[in-house]
């Protein structure tokens, strides 16, 4: 599994390992958009707030407070918000179980799908957004959870066929076509 984080964000996962080829990696994200993701940051009260989007599905998982200390264990949260993900698209547990063992070993590349950094740009914006009208409290041991729930419920154009869908639904399409054979 390869994750592309903007130049900004590569700092927060220089404790991964890179990928030795940077075309290659770059291959083979577009040849495995299920198993790629995208990330950049913003700050939120003085925290950095990443936020990951699967390059074929657009689904998020939002990181909060990425300290140092939270950096070192980059590879545990990922998994956790995964989880959290497709909890929230009701996928079950088990097939959460087999896309950890499916995607292999966490590598970074460098981001160059200009689309996906379009689409993870309009998220941002849009967490930025929510974050000015709402009462989030950085605080809050569920915020991650909150954000990634209401990226999941965004209604984004994308995919093989082009059709306008929630991103929690095109992961459980994702799923059943990628996972459950």
């Amino acid at each position: 599994m390869i994750i592309n984080p903007t130049k900004k964000a590569l700092p927060i996962f220089s404790k991964l390992p890179k990928v030795g080829d940077r075309e290659a990696g770059k291959q083979e994200s577009g040849d495995y958009p299920f198993f790629s993701w995208t990330a950049n940051y913003f700050n939120f009260d003085r925290k950095k707030i990443v936020v990951l989007i699967n390059e074929l599905t657009y689904s998020p998982i939002v990181l909060v407070d990425m300290n140092a200390k939270n950096q070192k264990h980059i590879s545990e949260l990922f998994k956790e918000g995964l989880r959290l993900t497709m909890a929230q698209a009701d996928i079950d547990s088990k097939y959460v179980n087999h896309y950890l063992i499916k995607m292999g070993q966490i590598r970074v590349n460098a981001a160059s799908n200009k689309s996906i950094l379009g689409k993870l740009g309009q998220y941002i914006f849009q967490l930025k957004v929510a974050i000015s009208y709402s009462d989030y409290d950085i605080n809050d041991q569920r915020l991650a959870e909150k954000m990634t729930n209401y990226l999941a419920q965004l209604i984004v154009r994308g995919g093989e066929d082009g059709d306008y869908r929630r991103t929690s639904e095109a992961l459980k399409t994702a799923v059943t076509q990628h996972l459950t054979s």
